[in-house]
């Protein structure tokens, strides 16, 4: 049962398996939520929580917890008792680096920690093999380590608006990868491996300092949308005019002065 007001919830503890209490103004954890046994979803995003008490893991059956938007900057190390979780949201707080304690979250399928000052990536990240979401936007990371190879059900993966300079070869070993968003960064050129993320859907390299895209970007036969404007792109790969079913190309404000001769063939343009 999905329930708005916690007054409401302790009413009926064992029916409430879902708790939103966004944006009302709480300052310290409701210890009172921990009756809540069979809670599943808990968002408390939006408030002015700083400290995270280790008795959330009292929760054992929950498996979202969302807490974007407080002041929050560690996170307990009995965390990782929730071993149900799948979902951690913890974008738009102060924690300056990913807590340790979220790398032994096996079960994690998304993770947001967007606006979240983070300057370095740990390569125990690789330790998250289930993960299918990864927001990492809003950041000042300036590399990725090369266990990020390991995140095999990667599928989507937001790392805008970070100072990344170049990405590791081992990327392109997540193959499920469908969309990936590294625009406003610092990019200059991308590998020929690149060509590996064949299920690709959407690609976002806006905002960044490439002079050209690989050949094999052709073998991401997926792609309907591409947008690298805003570089210094002077001509278009020959192997683009192979995507049969991008639907967007945007490569404005760049250095091209042609088109490659079959374009055309790109008939979902």
């Amino acid at each position: 049962m999905k329930v708005y007001d916690l007054q409401k919830a302790l009413k009926i503890p064992e029916k409430v398996t879902e708790l939103y209490l966004h944006n009302r103004g709480i300052s310290t954890f409701p210890k009172a939520i921990f009756s809540l046994q069979n809670l599943k979803k808990l968002d408390l995003s939006l408030n002015n929580l700083n400290i995270i008490p280790s008795d959330i893991t009292r929760l054992c059956a929950l498996e979202s917890l969302v807490l974007s938007g407080n002041k929050i900057t560690t996170l307990p190390d009995k965390l990782s008792n929730l071993d149900q979780l799948t979902r951690l949201e913890l974008k738009d707080n102060a924690l300056s680096n990913i807590p340790r304690v979220v790398f032994e979250l096996k079960k994690l399928r998304s993770l947001g920690m967007a606006n979240t000052k983070i300057e370095k990536l740990e390569v125990e990240i690789g330790k998250l093999t289930n993960l299918e979401n990864l927001d990492l936007s809003g950041n000042t990371i300036s590399r990725l380590p090369k266990s990020i190879g390991n995140l095999t059900s990667l599928k989507n993966l937001f790392l805008q608006k970070n100072r990344l300079s170049a990405l590791p070869n081992t990327l392109f070993q997540c193959h499920q990868l469908l969309v990936l968003d590294a625009s406003f960064n610092r990019l200059k050129q991308l590998d020929e491996q690149f060509g590996n993320l064949v299920k690709l859907e959407t690609l976002d390299l806006r905002r960044n300092r490439l002079e050209a895209l690989p050949e094999s970007i052709g073998f991401c036969k997926f792609l309907r949308t591409l947008n690298v404007s805003f570089n210094k792109i002077s001509s278009l790969p020959l192997r683009i005019c192979k995507l049969k079913h991008l639907r967007i190309l945007d490569f404005s404000k760049n250095r091209i002065t042609k088109l490659p001769a079959d374009i055309g063939n790109c008939h979902a343009l």
